[in-house]
């Protein structure tokens, strides 16, 4: 399978860097947090994302956005007309 880098957005001081990749062509992306200087993971890795962008608020954390993953049958069966918006504080 392919990997592919989907969006990666970093702090206004530019010390931080959140990042979201693409496994296997899929819509759901994993978003990773690293320190910028050192390039290591610094927070959990945020798991079924869909469809976002990342926007910082100052180091405090940042605004990203999903739908509901399906609990059955396939990943392409979800409906996607529930569109959430979530904050992950750092």
């Amino acid at each position: 399978g392919t990997t592919s880098l989907a969006t990666i957005s970093f702090n206004e001081k530019g010390n931080l860097a959140a990042y979201a990749i693409s496994e296997g062509g899929s819509d759901w992306n994993k978003i990773i947090i690293i320190d910028a200087a050192t390039r290591k993971q610094i927070d959990e890795t945020i798991l079924d994302v869909k469809f976002s962008g990342i926007a910082w608020q100052n180091d405090e954390g940042f605004y990203y956005s999903s739908y509901d993953k399906p609990k059955e049958g396939t990943v392409l069966s979800g409906m996607t007309d529930k569109h959430k918006v979530y904050f992950h504080k750092l």
